[in-house]
């Protein structure tokens, strides 16, 4: 199977808190040992291969998704959007780790900070690619850290190799 593109990087279940914490000094702070209601609470999923691959496919490409996900709710809810989305899981699922998670904290200024575990993400290798599936116009590589970003100039040095 031949793809338009394949997005390659992370996936994360996103979910986004906003409070009435007011910015002061281009910061947001929340008072030691307090109690903080959240006015509203948004679970999603995303990430920056998760995001483009559904973009790609929205926009009527044939795509495949990189990325590495746990064999945990999150990891089988990031799958679950990927198949509903029409894009071709292309990545691995690990038994024993953990799929990334992120928390978007909205300012009440319309800003945010995000705290990020990268969980799986940074440690894909590339020996869990599928090189016979991976036939593609165009690749598309998020930004990721570690093993993973050794992969991607990896598979890079192949691919240019091909053309």
């Amino acid at each position: 199977m031949a793809f338009d593109v394949i997005s390659f990087g992370s996936s994360v279940i996103d979910v986004f808190i906003k409070t009435d914490i007011p910015e002061k000094n281009n910061l947001i702070s929340y008072p030691i040992g307090a109690k903080i209601l959240i006015k509203d609470l948004k679970f999603d999923v995303g990430g920056g291969a998760v995001n483009t691959s559904c973009a790609f496919s929205r926009l009527g490409l044939k795509t495949g998704c990189i990325t590495k996900v746990g064999d945990d709710i999150n990891g089988r809810k990031i799958l679950r959007v990927l198949n509903k989305e029409g894009v071709t899981f292309l990545g691995a699922v690990d038994k024993e780790g953990m799929s990334g998670y992120s928390v978007i904290l909205d300012s009440h200024d319309k800003d945010r900070t995000i705290l990020t575990y990268k969980g799986l993400n940074d440690k894909i290798t590339f020996e869990e690619l599928n090189l016979r599936k991976i036939n593609t116009k165009w690749i598309y590589y998020s930004s990721l850290f570690g093993k993973s970003f050794d992969t991607q100039k990896r598979l890079a040095r192949i691919l240019v190799g091909r053309g």
